[in-house]
């Protein structure tokens, strides 16, 4: 029964937003899989499969894939919640200390210049195109 609600719910949010969100991030709370794969591996040697069995294989390989998974994300969030703008500023100093800094904003600024042309040439490309559609 609520499962219904829910389904009706989140569609109905996915229609409103459909035309203006350009995605959605629908989550689910799931079972951690080590733990289900950690059964799996108890549940399998107590039912006389040895570890180099290939049943005992397969999931050892599973969970030593999840594991590799927590890994990168632990390195990820490191990432993600480190403070740069120490390390920017002195970057930013070092640059205008040696006189590089002009050169650089230049190029930087050359190159979104040049990005900015090709968006807008590709819009109106897209505008033309789809005007020629119409008619």
């Amino acid at each position: 029964a609520w499962l219904g609600v829910a389904r009706k719910a989140i569609q109905d949010r996915i229609e409103k937003y459909a035309a203006s969100e350009v995605k959605f991030n629908l989550m689910a709370v799931v079972h951690d899989k080590r733990s289900v794969l950690n059964t799996q591996l108890t549940t399998l040697k107590e039912a006389g499969f040895d570890d180099a069995s290939e049943e005992v294989g397969s999931v050892r390989a599973q969970l030593a894939h999840e594991e590799e998974k927590r890994k990168h994300w632990a390195v990820e969030n490191a990432r993600r919640q480190h403070n740069y703008l120490p390390f920017c500023v002195e970057l930013i100093k070092s640059l205008a200390g040696s006189g590089k800094l002009p050169e650089i904003t230049k190029k930087a600024n050359d190159a979104a210049l040049e990005a900015r042309k090709k968006m807008m040439a590709a819009k109106m490309e897209e505008m033309s195109a789809a005007a020629a559609a119409k008619k």
